[in-house]
């Protein structure tokens, strides 16, 4: 008779493998997509904020482009004699050649004090009585009153530094006048400033005679010149001037006469339109590597895999409106520049622009002023404000369409976050319960094991 045998169900259930394989079936199906979601719109919101950088890097180059700030065509302003001058132009100055000729330079102003003194501890006056030495520094406007306490104790240290925590028009410096072996110091006060206005020392007033020599006073100078077409003399403060020839600065050195001459500077220019066109371009690549929907590379027939930007629509928008901008960017009042290709900015097939300097140079040479007003046109689409009609800033600015997206994406994520751990608490419960019932499985089965055990010897000794 054939023993009845029962099949090792104990020891034959990998029990965890088994828990592990239930718990992956269920992983799959409610954690992996909401895993995936995550990672989506975590990539989706790092690729926005790229985005959003490429943009505003784009809307600032833009802005420069602008007539409010200049215009993009650079100007050069050129001096005829640069130890008389120096100049230079604002993208907003007219080409221009005038002749300037320049009489006094403005200067700072000088005082010292006549006394001398073997060292910066001598008390300069040790019979003196309590008083105040008083200077009045600038003439018109608002002149500055410095006032510096003296007494029989004040030493030239002290009053120096005295001076320079009351002033910030001029300062104090202890001048040694003799030699290293016989020093001899004397009490120089420096303003800091040129011209009349705020960088004379106008007055001391030294009532009491502390300094029982007296004072020498160097006044301050205004600059003094003339500019051809300009009957008489004009006079500024400052050798710094930038308000007589419109977009021109000035730096007076000496007394001379100079021509300036001031004419488009079509090389910085030309790098000035190049580094919008190369910023653009990058853009065009970043947008076409970020949206991109095709199979795996290694499997040509899988399923289409998704760029963190394909599944959102605001880079094609954004794009869209640059593609706005330069097709109706233009300026009606051209004779022949009247379109950004006119001035060598033309579109490729894959979307980025092509820059041909030969025509942007020709064309300045042809119609300067229309190349300008084509290139602030285009800057208004791009670099102005959204209230201003900037196409670029509802994209860019704070709280604008890309901060809501990325904002929108961080709550998804945290309600996908949620979901996850509210699933693997689940699963988490279902492996305690799922172990729970194998344990009873398995104590059941070590029951039938020893039955059958018994079983069988029974039987045996039957046969006997």
């Amino acid at each position: 008779m054939p023993l009845i045998n029962f099949s090792g169900i104990a020891s034959g259930i990998d029990t965890g493998a088994l828990i592990e394989a239930i718990l992956d079936a269920d992983r799959k199906v409610k954690i992996t997509p909401l895993e995936k979601k995550v990672t989506e719109k975590t990539e989706e919101s790092s690729k926005l904020k790229e985005l959003k950088t490429k943009l505003s890097e784009l809307k600032d180059l833009g802005n420069n482009f602008r007539s409010i700030n200049g215009g993009a065509l650079s100007k050069s302003a050129t001096s005829s004699d640069e130890t008389v001058l120096l100049a230079t132009a604002d993208n907003d100055a007219f080409n221009t050649s005038v002749s300037m000729s320049v009489s006094t330079v403005a200067s700072n102003s000088t005082a010292s004090f006549n006394n001398t003194f073997a060292s910066t501890d001598a008390i300069i006056k040790p019979a003196a009585t309590a008083s105040t030495v008083s200077f009045t520094i600038g003439v018109g406007g608002t002149p500055e009153t410095v006032n510096v306490s003296v007494s029989n104790t004040t030493t030239v240290s002290d009053f120096v530094t005295s001076f320079n925590n009351a002033s910030s028009r001029a300062v104090a410096t202890a001048v040694n006048v003799g030699t290293s072996a016989s020093p001899s110091y004397k009490i120089v006060i420096s303003t800091l400033e040129e011209g009349m206005l705020k960088g004379d020392i106008a007055t001391i007033t030294d009532s009491s005679s502390f300094f029982t020599s007296g004072n020498t006073i160097t006044h301050a100078t205004d600059a003094v010149f003339s500019v051809s077409g300009i009957a008489g003399t004009i006079t500024r403060y400052s050798n710094t001037i930038d308000d007589v020839i419109p977009g021109v600065t000035l730096k007076l050195i000496e007394a001379g006469t100079s021509t300036i001459s001031v004419s488009d500077d079509t090389e910085t220019s030309t790098e000035t339109v190049q580094e919008f066109i190369d910023k653009y371009n990058e853009f065009i690549v970043f947008l076409a590597e970020n949206n991109l929907v095709a199979p795996p590379e290694d499997d040509p027939n899988g399923l289409n895999q998704f760029g963190p930007l394909a599944k959102t629509r605001i880079d094609d928008n954004s794009l869209q409106a640059f593609k706005t901008a330069i097709s109706t960017s233009g300026y009606s009042g051209g004779s022949e520049v009247k379109i950004l290709a006119d001035l060598g900015i033309t579109t490729n097939r894959d979307g980025t622009l092509n820059f041909n300097s030969s025509t942007f140079a020709s064309a300045i040479a042809k119609e300067s002023d229309s190349t300008k007003e084509i290139l602030s046109d285009f800057g208004d689409m791009i670099g102005a404000l959204e209230s201003g009609g900037g196409l670029i800033d509802s994209f860019t600015k704070f709280a604008g369409v890309i901060d809501n997206a990325t904002d929108s994406n961080s709550d998804s994520i945290k309600r996908f976050n949620e979901r996850i751990s509210y699933y693997e608490a689940m699963l988490k419960d279902k492996e305690a319960s799922l172990l729970t019932q194998f344990s009873k499985l398995e104590s059941l089965m070590g029951e039938l094991q020893s039955k059958q055990a018994a079983l069988t010897s029974a039987i045996a000794s039957l046969g006997n």
